[in-house]
């Protein structure tokens, strides 16, 4: 309680002396610091801990003994338990595989960030770069700046459950520059790579739909590539020169008032400033970008949508469908299937820092998506990973109304039972309402069904020549 109650006396006294330029006696702040403890108390006294808190507080007890290390898993609301030495040993051995990673020992680097990154936007100010308001957009406050930190969530959909690492920097002195930079250049590439990327499964749907209504066969494959560690394997200076191409691309020699030249200086800073502090050492990211950063998204999506250009015109000569949401790429496609394993192969040599994991064959897991070619007649499904639970959120909490109800009935339309099958003729294809809304995880919009009533399965959609 001391410790919070510290932090309360700082939070006012700072509040005082930035917005009013006072700074309040020490007497009088320790008579309200001893109202407060005192009131606190009282309330303690009168309102003992619960059971539950016994419970959580004996749990905490156990999870420190054992060592034991709880995280959310990776695209999924199921929490993992695992141990601390194992999740240390993994995540050492990914560090040392790709290289990424400089250590720094125990010296923070935090002050030298935030007086680099102000010299920097000051310098762009100065010189008239950017403007007045712009600048003050990017400086950093030194009081409110903190130095990330590295965490990792496990995959347990995968063999031996490997780590994703996430860079929590909220508070970094670079996140201002990267949210900035993010939204001038997201909006370029959406329209660049608009007919080539997918948002969530719905939108792959009737794409499938147009394109099977014409192309569809019997042995027609799917191939489902998965890149390996895009935004960590990313050179950063290949990164920037994917948005230099980017920009190049969509004739823009500046954005809001920005120029190119200087767009680019900024995002190189950004992608070669990038420090975080783990297991009680500091580190730089010296290779890709931070996952957790906004522009890291923009970049590593520029940079996939210059390697995937020759996929993108191959499955324009040969009448095949293709598309890709981030670092997950999808195929159909009439072609045979030995010619496309040799395909597979040759795309894994156009970029020596993407390393393509695919899967052929008439059956495809996409997104949140399971498509298969049955003779001729595609039958979809809304997939689960094997890791899937069902999220559970209490009636009591704090959450909106609309949010409460939306959670069962979602529930039920993911539900599977294979029954219940909407049949769609090949030669009059139609969308089927109930998909409106599938999500991979990073689209939260409800599934909606206009006339009010719940649907009770989950939609599996068939083509039939």
């Amino acid at each position: 309680m001391n410790n919070e109650i510290e932090l309360v006396i700082k939070k006012i006294n700072g509040r005082f002396v930035e917005e009013h330029g006072w700074v309040l006696p020490n007497q009088r702040l320790q008579i309200f610091k001893d109202s407060l403890e005192q009131i606190l108390t009282d309330c303690h006294d009168r309102h003992p801990p619960s059971e539950e808190l016994k419970h959580l507080n004996s749990l905490r007890n156990k999870i420190n003994t054992t060592k034991t290390i709880i995280r959310k898993t990776n695209k999924s609301k199921v929490f993992h338990l695992g141990k601390l030495d194992d999740c240390k040993e993994k995540a050492r051995a990914y560090m040392n595989q790709t290289q990424a990673y400089q250590d720094l020992g125990t010296s923070n680097p935090l002050e030298s960030l935030v007086n680099k990154t102000n010299d920097f936007s000051y310098g762009l100010w100065r010189n008239k770069h950017i403007t007045q308001k712009q600048y003050e957009r990017l400086k950093v406050v030194k009081e409110q700046a903190e130095i990330a930190h590295l965490y990792f969530l496990p995959k347990a959909h995968k063999p031996k459950t490997p780590l994703r690492p996430i860079m929590a920097g909220l508070k970094s002195p670079t996140i201002a520059i990267s949210r900035w930079l993010d939204c001038l250049l997201r909006p370029l590439f959406n329209l660049l790579a608009n007919e080539t990327t997918i948002l969530n499964g719905s939108q792959l749907v009737k794409q499938v739909e147009q394109w099977s209504a014409r192309y569809l066969t019997s042995t027609t494959s799917f191939i489902t590539m998965d890149v390996s560690d895009l935004y960590t394997m990313i050179p950063q200076e290949g990164g920037i020169k994917a948005i230099r191409k980017l920009m190049e691309t969509s004739n823009m020699k500046q954005i809001d008032g920005v120029k190119k030249e200087i767009i680019l200086a900024l995002a190189r800073f950004v992608m070669t400033n990038n420090y975080f502090y783990l297991d009680g050492l500091y580190y730089k990211q010296i290779r890709g970008g931070a996952m957790g950063s906004p522009l890291t998204l923009t970049i590593a999506n520029a940079y996939m949508y210059f390697v995937e250009r020759p996929i993108s015109k191959w499955a324009i000569r040969t009448n095949s469908l293709y598309y890709r949401y981030i670092d997950d790429l999808f195929i159909m496609s009439n072609v045979y299937v030995d010619t496309l394993k040799g395909l597979v192969n040759y795309w894994n040599m156009l970029d020596i820092n993407i390393n393509l994991s695919a899967s052929i064959g008439y059956t495809a897991e996409y997104l949140d998506l399971k498509i298969e070619n049955r003779g001729g007649s595609l039958i979809s499904k809304v997939f689960h990973k094997a890791s899937h639970e069902p999220y559970f959120l209490p009636f009591a909490s704090v959450h909106a109304k609309h949010i409460k109800k939306n959670i069962p009935y979602a529930a039920l339309l993911k539900k599977k039972p294979d029954h219940h099958m909407l049949t769609v003729k090949k030669q009059c294809p139609t969308t089927t309402p109930t998909t409106t809304g599938i999500s991979n995880g990073n689209d939260h919009k409800i599934l909606n069904n206009p006339s009010g009533e719940i649907i009770p399965a989950v939609v599996t959609t068939s083509w039939h020549q």
